[in-house]
């Protein structure tokens, strides 16, 4: 399946109407010392739903942004990353949150409220070369009990 990767630079206030534009989007913010789901605009993370993800990172007074997505989209303003980009699906368990040799900044995963569960994701090849993994769904641990 082909898939498309685009990049920009933005300031806080319009990357912020960009996330907001994502819907059902999980936001997670990032860093070394922290890692959560807080929804908050980080100097780094990253939005995703089930079509798309939205990856930022703070340089000086603007946001170096990266679109990860399944389709086009020609009017979202970014330079389009040349290549032969193809996405292959793929799915995996997340850490449980109640396993202690992890130190997580939050207890339960977005969505699914629990200590565990699985994610969907997606894998960018460009020109035949893994370049990216793309979460894209928080679901249910089917391996959970109830």
């Amino acid at each position: 399946m082909k898939g498309y990767v685009y990049t920009g630079q933005l300031d806080s206030e319009t990357l912020k109407r960009l996330l907001q534009s994502l819907p059902n989007a999980i936001l997670l913010s990032w860093d070394l010392s922290q890692l959560d789901f807080s929804g908050g605009l980080r100097d780094a993370g990253c939005a995703f739903n089930s079509k798309t993800e939205i990856r930022w990172q703070r340089v000086g007074g603007i946001f170096r942004v990266l679109v990860l997505s399944d389709d086009e989209r020609p009017n979202i303003g970014f330079e389009l990353v040349q290549g032969d980009w193809r996405i292959q699906d793929g799915k995996t368990t997340t850490i449980s949150m109640n396993d202690h040799q992890f130190s997580p900044q939050f207890k339960k995963y977005p969505t699914v409220n629990t200590a565990s569960a699985r994610l969907n994701y997606k894998v960018f090849y460009r020109n035949n070369i893994a370049m990216f993994v793309s979460p894209r769904e928080v679901l249910d641990d089917e391996s959970q009990t109830t």
